[in-house]
Order: structure tokens, then sequence, then C-alpha cells
């Protein structure tokens, strides 16, 4: 049975640099299609002109022009191939071809289409598929469910509040990435000392500031010279939207949030983790209470951290002012406690040889080299 073999297959495909999403997805569907009555209830929902069974399943098949992925076979000598695809859905040509006398087309993609052939069926969305009304589902389709979704095919759909929000959020991330851009300048000066400076721009070449959208944040950034030894080393303060492992403070508001961030794969940060003084000091830093959450990870790339939710935001005359004010107040802690003297220690024997020409991180793709903090 090919619920068999799925691990083993699995497996097989992990090693192979050119795997694709929708092999995984085929062995899945063939599981569940094998071990369940998924099928049945696939035909009634989506009213699919199609026979219902006894069937076997089969992987791909080859036909004239390639393979398909999966095929049913019936009793009575039809068939069903199903064509799995991670993207959008294929078009009419590439279905016909599997389209041979007495063997249907469905296909399975992140987009619906519909076509004119009678041979093939049309293309289902792998979203509606997982949404399939199953009271009680068998392990096997939950995996699958759970499969879909960590491919990415099965987008959860856009309800009203979603799309009123994104309208809403648009001008109000423009408007707080200013304010955060602000904070970066008032930063900058607070942060430089003991013969370390940070900037906002580059100011040898384009005089551009980085700005990042990415990982869940929306920040602006204040880095120490020279940008080329410690790429992505810096403090950047913004908006922080959530993730499962670290949901944001007040549910459907993001964060603000400050991190000290440097890439923990580097001499710099190795030195900094085993700064016995300054993690004392930053453990102390993170015990503190109020609304604010601290947090020193050492060997993360947010060393650093401090987030507050947005709702300090709401009812302010100044709102902007609020959001740099806060910034500047955990810099300033940094500063009581000693921690920033501590890193700016371990930056100031490469601060003391700047290259004439820096590096222009805004022209640099941080999403190449950073893991999601």
């Amino acid at each position: 049975m090919l619920a068999e073999r799925l691990l083993a297959r699995a497996w097989v495909r992990s090693q192979s640099i050119s795997t694709q999403p929708e092999g995984f997805l085929e062995d899945g569907l063939a599981m569940v299609l094998e071990t369940t009555d998924l099928w049945p209830r696939l035909v009634t929902h989506f009213r699919w002109p199609v026979p219902v069974g006894p069937f076997l399943v089969s992987t791909q098949d080859r036909v004239s022009d390639g393979r398909s992925d999966l095929r049913l076979r019936f009793a009575d000598g039809r068939q069903v191939v199903l064509e799995l695809k991670a993207g959008a859905a294929p078009d009419a040509t590439q279905l016909r071809k599997y389209a041979e006398p007495g063997v249907q087309v469905i296909g399975l993609a992140t987009t619906h289409r519909r076509y004119t052939s009678p041979d093939v069926v049309g293309t289902t969305t792998w979203a509606d598929l997982v949404r399939l009304p199953w009271p009680t589902p068998p392990l096997a389709w939950r995996q699958f469910a759970h499969l879909a979704h960590a491919v990415g095919v099965a987008v959860p759909p856009v309800d009203v509040a979603a799309l009123v929000g994104l309208h809403a959020a648009y001008d109000a991330q423009s408007t707080i990435s200013q304010w955060a851009e602000a904070a970066t300048d008032r930063l900058a000066t607070l942060l430089s000392g003991d013969g370390v400076r940070f900037v906002v721009k580059n100011d040898v070449k384009r005089a551009r500031r980085f700005t990042e959208r990415a990982h869940r944040r929306d920040v602006a950034w204040v880095w120490p010279l020279p940008w080329k030894q410690h790429p992505f080393a810096g403090v950047h303060v913004g908006l922080f939207f959530g993730h499962p492992g670290v949901p944001v403070l007040v549910a459907g508001l993001p964060d603000i949030r400050i991190c000290w961030q440097c890439n923990p794969i580097t001499d710099l940060s190795r030195t900094i983790t085993n700064d016995e003084l300054l993690a004392e000091r930053a453990r102390e830093w993170a015990t503190r209470e109020g609304d604010t959450v601290r947090a020193w990870e050492p060997t993360g790339w947010t060393q650093l951290a401090a987030r507050t939710s947005s709702a300090i935001l709401l009812g302010k005359k100044e709102p902007g002012k609020t959001l740099i004010d806060w910034s500047e107040s955990i810099v300033e802690e940094w500063t009581e406690t000693g921690v920033l003297r501590r890193l700016r220690a371990h930056l100031l024997p490469v601060a003391a040889v700047q290259p004439e020409d820096d590096a222009d991180p805004s022209g640099t793709d941080p999403a190449q080299i950073e893991t999601p903090a």
C-alpha cells in the first residue's frame, strides 16, 4: 500500500534539492484516498461528475507527454486523474494530455479554474479541499490538512474584517513607519558613544535609510559603523505582528518593539554571549516589571528585545511622540544598567577602523541571511 511507503517516500524526496511541494502533497493525498472514505465525500461535496468507487490508486503513471500525479482506476475501466499544483491552476493544454477516452481530469491548485473540455472536470482549490465538512475526520486526513497548510497551498480565505483591516492598515503602517524613523534619529545619538558611532543612513553612498518589512515586523534601523563588518547588527524599532511562538500582548493589536540584533553565527554574537558581566546586567534588566516585556536571548538573533502593546498609542494627542519616548526609555535602561557600554566595548575595535566606502544596507535583502526573530 502507498500508505505503508509514505514515510520512506518522504525521506527520499527530502534528499533531493529538486524536490517539489507537489511530491509531498501527492504522497499524502494518495495515503488518505487509500485508507479512508475521502473520495466519496469529495465527489458528493463538490458534485464532481465522476465515479465513486471502488478504485485503485497509483502515482506517477506515464503518459505520452509526461506523468500523471494521481490516478484512480475503477472496476468498470473508467479512470480519474488528479493533477496537483502548489501554485495557480494549470491551463487546459496541460490537463488535456491526460484526458484520453474514459479518463476524466481534476486539478487541485491554489486557484479555481473551469475548462471547456468535457473530460476536464475543473480545478478545485486546496483551501476548499481541506475545509471539507467532516465531523470526526480520521488522523490521516488531519495530517494531510496540516501538510497542506505547512506547504502553503491551503491559504485561508479573506473575509470582510480582513479586507477592512488591510485597507485601514495601509495608511497606519505608513504613519507608524515615519514615527519609527524619527525614533531611530533620536536613538542614533543615544546609542553612540565610547568611540562607537550609530547611524540611520549610509553617509558615503546614497544616504538611504534602511527600513524593513519582513519577519512579522515593520521597522526602521540604526546600526554601528562600519556596516560591512557586521551586516544586520544594530537596533531596530517599530511594529511586531507576533507569531505562534511569540503572540502579541493584546489580541488584534501589533506590539511596538525595539531590539538589539546580530547574526548568531558571527564572532560578534559569540563575544557578546560569552561576556558574563553583560549577561548578568542583561538578565537583571530583563526581569524588570511593568507593561513592557523585556527579554535577553544571548544565542538568538534578537539578543535584547523589549515590547509593549501599540495600545499605548490610542487616545494620545501625540502618539508619535509616545512611540519615540518609549523607545528612548528602553535605551536609557540599557545605559543605566551598563548593558549599552558592554555592547559598545565589543564594537569599539571595529569602529576604530572605518572604511571609506561603507556598504549600503538599503540594497541588501535581509531575508537572504536572517531567520525570523
